[in-house]
């Protein structure tokens, strides 16, 4: 993926933002990717949070440890059977099928967390920590 091609998801996103939010701002978060930093992106994120439309949080680049998301993926995966190879299609209706079997608390465990993910990436200055 390249900066352009982000770009058209980037703008893809924004616009369905919008849709869900109804005129609400929003907040926007990403890290310093260079396809996310190129100017055409910074640019648009600049403009969207000058009229108003979102609040644009920069994460800090190789950050894994402080998103929940990354647990979450991880859990789908341990609940995935990769022992069989399948066609993109088919993988992708599996991993389809575990997300939308996530239980709640698990969700929760890993959101609930986050308080405490910063503060060990606070203590570690930045480096890693045991999430």
């Amino acid at each position: 993926m390249d900066a352009k091609m982000y770009h058209g998801i980037l703008v893809q996103g924004v616009r369905q933002a919008k849709e869900i939010f109804k005129g609400e701002r929003f907040y926007w978060q990403e890290d310093n990717d260079p396809k996310h930093s190129a100017n055409i992106n910074r640019g648009y994120l600049s403009r969207k949070e000058k009229d108003g439309t979102l609040i644009h949080l920069e994460w800090p680049p190789q950050s894994p440890d402080l998103s929940p998301i990354e647990q979450i993926w991880d859990y789908v995966k341990s609940k995935m059977d990769t022992t069989e190879r399948s066609s993109k299609e088919v993988m992708w209706q599996k991993i389809q099928k575990e997300w939308n079997k996530i239980p709640k608390k698990v969700l929760r465990k890993y959101i609930l967390s986050l308080k405490s993910r910063c503060a060990a990436c606070l203590n570690a200055k930045g480096y890693h920590t045991k999430y």
